[in-house]
């Protein structure tokens, strides 16, 4: 948890921001209400305000265990450039403001962190952050997902399992050791192309 739950630090100098987020009941952590969204999104816009993130090459996924969305978390992740960007955080922006600017029912655990999403002298970096976000739903298994990722790295042969077993023991050795010596997780790779 370094740049987030989750952070790929590429050699070209991009980074992705993943944001994990579980739903083990009903609750949906992506509506368009919810703590978890609205958290995540002033999360990312403090890494940013701090440049602790730059926006421009880092790309903010957000990962959830579950097949679950939301109007505002999926115009989000539909957006392609700059201007559809600017768009999704318009229409989103309404659902929480009037066309006076007055607020509309902004109140409990998420208020605080849509208040600062949507404010004026926020908006240029908000949008950047809707530019390079996706949402990525889970529709199987966790282990399952994680299993078809790797195959799209090492292929379908017949070593497969051999090296997916030994990529797990390997990355657990890793993390025991960070935690153990009391460091960040990092667990570093190359991929040979």
């Amino acid at each position: 948890e370094v740049l987030d739950d989750t952070g790929v630090v590429r050699e070209n100098g991009t980074v992705e921001a993943v944001q994990i987020k579980s739903a083990i009941s009903e609750r949906n952590p992506v509506s368009d209400r919810a703590v978890d969204l609205w958290k995540t999104l002033y999360n990312w816009l403090m890494a940013v305000m701090v440049d602790e993130l730059q926006v421009e090459n880092t790309k903010f996924r957000m990962f959830i265990t579950v097949d679950k969305t939301g109007d505002i978390v999926s115009s989000f992740s539909e957006v392609e450039n700059e201007e559809d960007a600017e768009k999704a955080w318009e229409l989103a922006r309404k659902k929480f403001y009037d066309e006076n600017d007055a607020e509309r029912d902004i109140k409990g655990a998420y208020a605080t962190y849509v208040r600062t999403f949507f404010s004026s002298e926020n908006r240029a970096k908000a949008i950047k952050i809707i530019k390079n976000f996706k949402l990525e739903t889970c529709e199987q298994t966790y282990s399952e997902t994680v299993r078809e990722k790797l195959k799209t790295y090492i292929g379908h042969d017949d070593l497969f399992e051999v090296l997916y077993k030994g990529l797990l023991g390997w990355a657990d050795t890793v993390v025991a050791e960070c935690v153990e010596n009391h460091k960040p997780i990092v667990v570093e790779w190359e991929v040979k192309v």
